[in-house]
């Protein structure tokens, strides 16, 4: 059930009840950069909940599986295999063994990847040098910075979806998706369920998948997640001591944008050092405003931050 104006006002303030209220013939046309606009316009293709840590929480199709990029339960994973001993952050692997998973388009994640970790890319698709060396540490940074399916996949195998599931459950997330982007897009692209493994080690199945990427009907809406979910991850992961130190790059909101999918997730925090947080999944997003995906993210920040602000200039999602 969507939330009153009054209840808004009273459980989060102004901002955060702004974005989602049906739009008014002065408020119809969505000018550019508006996502206050996008968002009203679009409410049945976005979950949210957003908490500023002080009482104040706001919350939309909350339980409603929506489309969703994935990485923090990876983050969550790995976390804990660091403090297992099982896995160092220094651990090497080859940029080829990673690209390996990579398959369909991705909104430019990876190609953001590697750009991040200095590696060339000079067919606008894969590394130069695939015997280029990467660590553990590498992957779960740009898993989690840009959205990189390959990455994620290539850490799912590493430490395991049993490893996966565990860590989505220990931190409020049992339901959380944990299966792979690769086989995912193998059932788009080939019409059929096939295993990451066989499809790694066969290299007749490789071709077959790559003929058929251009025939193929391309959205990022294969996995599924809520946005309650998502966030109770995070509050959960930010408030845990064992995996606060390899959280320390990973604070903030991140947006990543897989096809059409939008996700905004994270932790900031208010000067007093309270934790707010957010989760955000928006799809329908074409590739214009996905370009703009960092002005949703510092419309969100504010309205965590700055609980006074109006409503014009905080996220309406009621």
């Amino acid at each position: 059930m969507l939330l009153t104006r009054r209840h808004l006002l009273s459980a989060t303030g102004v901002a955060a009840g702004a974005l989602l209220l049906p739009a008014t013939p002065a408020t119809a046309r969505t000018a550019p950069e508006d996502w206050s606009g996008w968002l009203r316009e679009n409410r049945d293709r976005v979950a949210a909940v957003l908490d500023d840590g002080r009482g104040g929480r706001f919350a939309h199709h909350p339980e409603v599986p929506r489309p969703l990029t994935t990485g923090v339960v990876h983050l969550a994973a790995y976390a804990h295999a660091v403090e297992a001993g099982r896995v160092t952050p220094d651990d090497p692997l080859r940029v080829g063994d990673w690209e390996r998973y990579r398959l369909g388009p991705d909104g430019g994640a990876h190609l953001r990847a590697l750009a991040h970790l200095g590696l060339r890319c000079t067919d606008g698709r894969v590394a130069d040098d695939p015997r280029a060396a990467v660590t553990l540490g590498d992957l779960v940074a740009v898993t989690t910075r840009f959205g990189d399916d390959a990455a994620a996949d290539c850490l799912r195998d590493r430490l395991g979806e049993a490893a996966l599931r565990a860590a989505a459950a220990r931190h409020g997330w049992p339901a959380a998706p944990t299966t792979s982007a690769l086989g995912d897009a193998l059932r788009v692209v080939l019409g059929r369920r096939v295993a990451d493994e066989d499809y790694l080690r066969d290299p007749r199945l490789r071709l077959e998948a790559l003929g058929g990427l251009p025939d193929a009907t391309w959205t990022g809406r294969a996995r599924t997640g809520t946005a309650a979910g998502l966030h109770r991850l995070h509050r959960s992961l930010a408030a845990t001591t064992a995996a606060r130190a390899h959280l320390a790059d990973h604070q903030g909101l991140r947006a990543r944008v897989t096809a059409d999918v939008l996700t905004i997730e994270g932790v900031v925090r208010h000067e007093d050092g309270t934790l707010a947080s957010a989760a955000v999944l928006a799809h329908g997003v074409d590739a214009e405003w996905a370009a703009r995906a960092e002005s949703l993210v510092g419309l969100v920040s504010r309205t965590l931050l700055e609980p006074g602000t109006p409503s014009s200039s905080g996220v309406d999602l009621s």
